[in-house]
C-alpha cells in the first residue's frame, strides 16, 4: 500500500470510506486558500441541491516540522507572528485543523 499512502488525492475517499459516508469526496489543494474553496465549493454543491449535506474544511500538518519551514527561509527570527506589525520578520508555521458541517437553513430547522 506503498503508493496509494503518497497519493493526497486518495485521502478524502478513504476517509469517506472508513465513515461510511455517500456523495463525491474532493481533494482542493490551493495552498493557504483551500479551506475556504473547499467551503465554498461545498456551499455551491448545497445550493445546486446536489447534495444536502457537506462537510467541508481543512488541516495543516508538518510531517518534518524541524526543516520544512526552514527551507523555506520564512520562519521568524524571534519566532514570534506579528501580523501587519512594521516589526514583523516572518511567520511560525504550526499544524491544526477546522471542519465544519453545512446543509440548507430549513434543513437545519427542520432537524433541531
Amino acid at each position: 500500500m506503498a503508493i496509494p499512502g503518497n497519493l493526497n488525492s486518495i485521502i478524502p475517499s478513504r476517509i469517506s470510506y472508513v465513515l461510511n459516508l455517500k456523495g463525491p469526496a474532493v481533494l482542493i489543494d490551493t495552498a493557504c486558500s483551500s479551506s475556504l474553496v473547499a467551503i465554498s465549493e461545498a456551499c455551491k454543491s448545497i445550493t445546486n441541491k446536489e447534495c444536502d449535506m457537506a462537510i467541508a474544511g481543512g488541516i495543516r500538518i508538518s510531517f518534518c516540522p524541524e526543516t520544512s519551514s526552514e527551507k523555506l527561509g520564512i520562519e521568524s527570527s524571534n519566532r514570534q507572528t506579528r501580523p501587519f506589525d512594521s516589526e514583523a520578520d516572518g511567520t511560525v508555521l504550526g499544524e491544526g485543523v477546522g471542519i465544519v458541517v453545512l446543509k440548507r437553513l430549513a434543513d437545519a430547522i427542520k432537524d433541531e
